[in-house]
């Protein structure tokens, strides 16, 4: 995460801001929810 989060492809400040978390927070804090749609990356990591 560290190489790309401080990158800004041209979004308001403000917009840079509130999306530099988004692949952290969709990776870690909801990858179990997304197991249960099916196996993918998450289906190693966990098992129901």
């Amino acid at each position: 995460f560290d190489s790309v989060e401080r990158v800004n492809a041209g979004r308001s400040a403000a917009n840079f801001r509130e999306n530099r978390n988004y692949p952290r927070l969709i990776l870690l804090r909801y990858e179990r929810i997304y197991l249960q749609w099916g196996d993918g990356v998450c289906g190693e990591r966990y098992t129901l």
